[in-house]
């Protein structure tokens, strides 16, 4: 058995016509995720979703981890970094976000698991 669940990218079905909030049945309860998962965003952002934010429960047991950190999830350490950046990331936004999430770093307390929507390089 698996203690947690890690999603990484497009957790959302791309928005369009006919595309109805795919975390409805779970919210009402109809559903239910039967382990914790936890995801970060790749390109796209799903419905009502502030990607700037940090941490939202989006149903009982489907937690959005934010747009950048580090957390204790089930005795491990976790680092995370949402969103896709370009080859040469030399944005503001970008830089901001790679450079706060080294700063959580400590070598005192390493991290045992790093999550991105691509490659780091």
């Amino acid at each position: 058995p698996f203690a947690c669940l890690f999603c990484v990218g497009e957790f959302f079905q791309a928005e369009g016509e006919g595309v109805v909030d795919a975390l409805k049945e779970y919210k009402s309860g109809a559903k239910k995720a039967p382990i914790p998962t936890y995801f970060i965003c790749g390109q796209e952002y799903g419905p009502k979703l502030d990607q700037g934010s940090t941490r939202q429960e989006m149903a009982p047991n489907i937690t959005y981890l934010g747009s950048q950190g580090i957390e204790e999830l089930h005795g491990l350490r976790v680092a995370f970094l949402s969103g896709a950046f370009p080859l040469h990331a030399t944005g503001q936004m970008e830089l901001m976000a790679a450079n706060a999430l080294a700063q959580k770093h400590s070598v005192q307390k390493p991290v045992d698991i790093l999550l991105t929507a691509q490659w780091p390089s």
